[in-house]
């Protein structure tokens, strides 16, 4: 029995949680039932960054050039996902500094306790979170990779829904809000 191509459905792919975390980084937030926008800043510290991005790797200490070699992938993430559908010469440029980072990351085989065979990455912060990005990237769809609909709101999220339809990156608070705002303005408009 053959399947119709236009009937499959579509794989959601799975979460690009570093990319995630690195464009959503110094973006405020503004939680439910909260008045005040927070904006927490990844990059203000070394212990910060080496607790968001150092899980599994062989990197050695985190260095100040290191935050200013993960700003740089930061803004090469954000230009490829901004420029994805143009694939113009700025999206080539930015795709390429992303993966000169990523070049710089090496995977090294560890053999654990167990006798089981491991890869774990090695190199700078920068290359290692890089790499992460480069890999969830080409794991899940570009596509659901959405700014949050709400106009106040920035923070990217990943549409999980079938029909890729989600607006907002959170039913609490954004999608509240955008509706309370919507009935406003059609109560008195």
């Amino acid at each position: 029995m053959s399947r119709d191509p236009q009937k499959v459905p579509q794989s959601i792919g799975s979460i690009p949680t570093t990319v995630l975390a690195l464009v959503n980084a110094g973006k405020g937030r503004r939680p439910s039932r909260q008045v005040e926008t927070t904006f927490s800043d990844l990059f203000a510290d070394l212990e910060t960054v080496a607790n968001q991005f150092r899980q599994g790797s062989r990197s050695g200490p985190v260095r100040e050039s290191d935050l200013e070699s993960l700003r740089e992938v930061q803004t090469a993430l954000l230009s490829v996902l901004a420029l994805w559908e143009r694939r113009d010469h700025q999206f080539r440029a930015a795709l390429e500094t992303l993966n000169r980072f990523a070049a710089r990351c090496h995977w090294t085989r560890v053999l654990k306790e167990e006798g089981t065979l491991a890869e774990e990455p090695a190199g700078s912060l920068a290359a290692l979170v890089a790499a992460r990005c480069v890999i969830e990237l080409s794991q899940c769809d570009p596509a659901r990779l959405k700014t949050c609909g709400r106009p106040p709101c920035e923070l990217v999220f990943y549409d999980t829904t079938r029909n890729r339809s989600a607006k907002w990156h959170a039913e609490d608070p954004c999608g509240w809000r955008a509706r309370a705002a919507r009935a406003h303005s059609n109560k008195t408009g």
